[in-house]
């Protein structure tokens, strides 16, 4: 299988409150709206599954995936070298509700988003906030603490989900909606597996020879594409074409090159597919209302899509953990950032925006002020390991450290470590100072159970990365 496919859940009531948090000082309150961009404005969070960045074309892609995210994104603050800080659902959206780090800072208990953390919904339903949310992915959701401080949760996703059916969703929340300001995350399941968009989405985004064989078309076209997968591997082993094993969910699957080139096809129409529910959403905002709504569109993780033998994610290559990360302001010019960044910056830089104080002990930063340094140490991190970031270099930690320029390799293909000992040193000396400032109280946490759990579903392994 390419993918993994779960029943859908039934509609989740939102997670209950927990003990009340003291609210912040209203002078600092005061202080925080005078400065900010946006004050009290609605705060739109579009999250898409499994979104590499430069699979838009804000980030470079050179094929029609995003148009209506690319006419946000003009008259936005485009991050252009974002990571999300996990290669997987579970551990990366609780890190982007909370801006922390999921392991380094223990978020989890038995897998769940601790109840005594706080997150951004909580904060702004302290704040006066609607909070609402959508969501269409199992991962994301309720169960395991996608919920937390949302007031209404429409989680009664089909599964797979199509993004027009979340959109529809959507729709309902808002329409259900009589207060402002509010706070809406929506949670796309597209451009996650199953790679399905369709023919004529795949044929838009599929470049190869017109006489070779490809999906939707031979003895099966509309057979699943598992099944048309091994149909297209008969015929290009036929044809004479190099065979590799890939690393997928749960196990292996032989691949060609162009097999590999057209899943990316039918990832990109899945891309589209999201594109065209998330401009349909802002077409249907009011004018008043869209004039006072922050919009922020971001992705839990990318997807590898045949980099280093892979296909999927649940890994901290970059392929992986660069996703896009896009800030709109009402009013405010567009900007393309080069400055390192982090899913965890959306909180703080959220409520920055909106003129609300930013929480002490967040790893992220507001964005919109005084930007980082471009020394800052960017983290990701997965069950087997942590990847660390410094003004270009990428160090994978583990039993055998691989190191990677990214400025000249972009795509970390050649290990570097034993050449550059010294580079090596000093990433693990900022990474050994990052596990140091973990509170008491999260280093006595355990989130060793949601490990097991990972392992057995097949998403998680011990393996390090190779040359």
């Amino acid at each position: 299988m390419l993918g993994l496919s779960v029943p859908a859940t039934a509609a989740e009531p939102a997670a209950p409150s927990r003990s009340p948090v003291p609210s912040v000082s209203h002078a600092a309150t005061e202080a925080s709206a005078a400065k900010a961009p946006c004050p009290r404005c609605n705060v739109l969070l579009v999250t898409f599954d499994a979104l590499r960045a430069d699979r838009l074309g804000a980030y470079g892609h050179s094929k029609p995936t995003s148009p209506a995210i690319d006419e946000l994104a003009a008259r936005s603050t485009v991050f252009l070298r974002n990571l999300s800080q996990s290669g997987s659902t579970i551990s990366s959206v609780p890190s982007l509700h909370t801006g922390k780090f999921p392991h380094t800072d223990r978020l989890l208990d038995d897998g769940k988003l601790r109840d005594s953390e706080d997150t951004l919904a909580e904060i702004l339903s302290r704040a006066g906030y609607r909070t609402m949310a959508v969501i269409a992915h199992r991962y994301a959701s309720c169960e395991w603490g996608g919920c937390q401080g949302f007031e209404k949760v429409d989680s009664d996703y089909e599964a797979p989900e199509a993004a027009e059916t979340t959109l529809e969703r959507a729709h309902k929340m808002l329409a259900s909606n009589d207060r402002e300001p509010f706070f809406l995350w929506i949670h796309f399941r597209v451009p996650h597996t199953p790679y399905a968009p369709g023919r004529d989405a795949f044929l838009a985004f599929y470049d190869g020879p017109d006489d070779a064989p490809k999906y939707y078309e031979g003895e099966s076209p509309n057979a699943p594409i598992p099944f048309q997968t091994q149909r297209l591997l008969r015929a290009y082993r036929e044809r004479g074409e190099p065979v590799t094993n890939f690393r997928a969910l749960g196990g292996r699957l032989d691949l060609t090159p162009s097999i590999v080139s057209q899943l990316g096809a039918l990832y990109d129409g899945n891309v589209r597919a999201g594109d065209t529910a998330f401009g349909k959403l802002l077409k249907s905002l009011p004018a008043e209302q869209a004039d006072r709504t922050l919009v922020v569109i971001a992705s839990d993780h990318g997807e590898s899509l045949g980099a280093h033998e892979r296909v999927g994610h649940n890994t901290l290559y970059q392929d992986v953990v660069h996703t896009p990360l896009i800030v709109h302001v009402p009013g405010r010019k567009g900007a393309r950032v080069e400055v390192p960044t982090m899913n965890v910056d959306v909180l703080p830089t959220v409520l920055a925006a909106v003129g609300q104080p930013v929480p002490a002990g967040l790893r992220g930063v507001d964005l919109l002020g005084s930007l980082p340094p471009r020394t800052r140490p960017i983290l990701a991190e997965y069950s087997n390991g942590q990847v660390i970031v410094i003004d270009g270099w990428a160090l994978h930690s583990g039993r055998q450290p691989h190191l990677f320029d990214l400025r000249t390799d972009p795509g970390e293909t050649k290990n570097v470590a034993k050449e550059r000992p010294d580079r090596v040193r000093d990433l693990e000396v900022e990474l050994e100072a990052i596990r140091e400032s973990v509170d008491e109280k999260a280093a006595e946490r355990e989130d060793t159970p949601v490990l097991e759990k990972l392992r057995a579903l097949g998403y998680i392994s011990d393996d390090q990365p190779v040359e």
